[in-house]
């Protein structure tokens, strides 16, 4: 389930820049979030954020069935639900229904792990993933029992778990499953696990081994048919130059040992919000997870589980953007600052400078110069900015090694040293390198903040439809 958070109060999260009781969010800087997002936020308190941990149930000569999973204990007429979010329906509303369903399988014990959303990436490796593990003892400690779970690709339990093939029943929600001895995990909500599951599958994994050369890993989003990143040529050559570190891209076409093995070893994790971040979970403590997120009612999954696992989450929101878009357009000087930042590497210059002047900046420069040393004093890094570094300008940001000019839909006002660009707000549109918004046309608007041209502003009597 999730909730809305009144916008002043989003505002002022992202402005403090880090955190409230249950909340660590990191921005490059509070500018880049001035406009008014439209997010979608869990506002509970952390006792009520993650459901406990109540342990495995058993129930007898229980059954499974339906796309929700919905566990039926006819002779106790009780409906056990996997979600606490799933929509409840009378004990006879649910039976009555079974008359529909062609086909039954019987079992004489099964361990049922299926939901709602299982059978989405994202959704099995964060939420079904640690409810085996809460039952992996029950598992090892009684063969007989069978663990039922969605048609997802079974080499992960087996890689994880060492769960031969023959214990695994894909589940097919047009089946009822009858089983004598039917084993459930604890409840839980859609996009949060407790934190103690996540890390009960995380110790089932091999030690982590440092590696010689350590690299930056870009979470790719090629071969999806959403959210694919239209410059990301661009953005890969970028953040290919932007730290020491050695850059490896992510396709998904991995198996499942070596992509546990490319996330455990990684510095920094880089992507746009998709599932294939969700393999972050493999990542050692403190690793930072720098998220390229759309504007438009923005998910906060991969926050809670970089909070889980106590990684340092990053937000680079990207403006005109939603979660079904074919292509979307990365701000590339901010992703590649935000790295920098959160590698916490040295840079020649002070953020909003670069080693050259704006004329001569371009992608892959030599350094001119000693590096700064990461200890040194803010007003040592200002003597040399004086006579090393100079100012990106207006329309411009400065990472401490190059100028980024702003892409459309970000502004950059300040004519010396800019250490980010900012959304243009709500109404208002920017070609490339601008140091203004402009405002739209007498009776139009934009529809997210962050428009690139005067097309970008519609009539105003069309907002509900444009947003829908």
């Amino acid at each position: 389930m999730k909730y809305r958070l009144p916008i002043a109060a989003l505002s002022l999260i992202f402005v403090t820049g880090i955190s409230c009781t249950y909340l660590k969010v990191r921005v490059l800087n509070a500018d880049v979030l001035t406009t008014k997002l439209r997010a979608w936020f869990v506002q509970n308190p952390e006792d009520r954020l993650y459901p406990p941990v109540i342990g495995v149930t058993r129930y007898d000569r229980a059954l499974v069935t339906g796309p929700l999973g919905d566990v039926l204990v006819p002779h106790a007429r009780e409906v056990v639900y996997p979600l606490v979010s799933d929509p409840r329906m009378p004990f006879d509303a649910l039976i009555q229904r079974l008359r529909h369903f062609p086909r039954a399988e019987r079992h004489a014990k099964l361990f049922s792990v299926v939901h709602s959303y299982g059978f989405m990436t994202f959704h099995f490796m964060y939420e079904i993933v640690p409810k085996i593990a809460e039952g992996i003892a029950l598992l090892r400690a009684d063969p007989e029992v069978k663990l039922l779970v969605w048609k997802n690709d079974t080499t992960w339990i087996q890689t994880l778990f060492d769960l031969p093939a023959h214990r695994i029943v894909q589940y097919d929600h047009h089946t009822v499953y009858h089983a004598v001895e039917l084993f459930v995990p604890s409840p839980g909500h859609t996009g949060y696990t407790t934190p103690e599951l996540v890390r009960a599958v995380l110790a089932h994994l091999p030690a982590r081994v440092e590696n010689d050369r350590p690299y930056v890993l870009y979470v790719s989003r090629g071969l999806s048919i959403d959210r694919r990143v239209r410059n990301e040529h661009e953005l890969v050559e970028a953040l290919r130059h932007a730290s020491p570190y050695l850059l490896v891209v992510f396709t998904d076409l991995e198996t499942p040992t070596q992509i546990v093995a490319l996330f455990r070893g990684a510095a920094a994790v880089v992507g746009f919000h998709g599932a294939g971040l969700v393999n972050a979970m493999f990542c050692a403590p403190g690793t930072p997870l720098i998220k390229m997120m759309f504007t438009f009612e923005p998910h906060w999954d991969f926050m809670q589980l970089a909070r889980a696992l106590g990684m340092r989450y990053w937000l680079v929101p990207v403006p005109q953007s939603w979660w079904m878009q074919p292509l979307v357009t990365a701000p590339v000087g901010l992703v590649v600052a935000t790295l920098i930042a959160a590698l916490e590497a040295p840079t020649p210059c002070p953020s909003g400078f670069s080693t050259k002047s704006d004329q001569d900046s371009r992608l892959g420069h030599d350094y001119m110069g000693e590096i700064n040393d990461p200890g040194e004093s803010s007003s040592l890094r200002k003597d040399k900015s004086a006579s090393f570094c100079s100012g990106c300008g207006a329309g411009r940001m400065g990472d401490g090694a190059s100028c980024w000019p702003c892409a459309p839909g970000w502004f950059a006002p300040d004519p010396g040293a800019n250490p980010t660009c900012r959304i243009c707000p709500l109404n208002t549109f920017a070609a490339s390198d601008a140091a203004r918004c402009v405002s739209c046309p007498s009776g139009t608007g934009t529809v997210l903040p962050g428009g690139r041209s005067a097309e970008d502003c519609v009539d105003r009597a069309l907002f509900r439809t444009a947003r829908s």
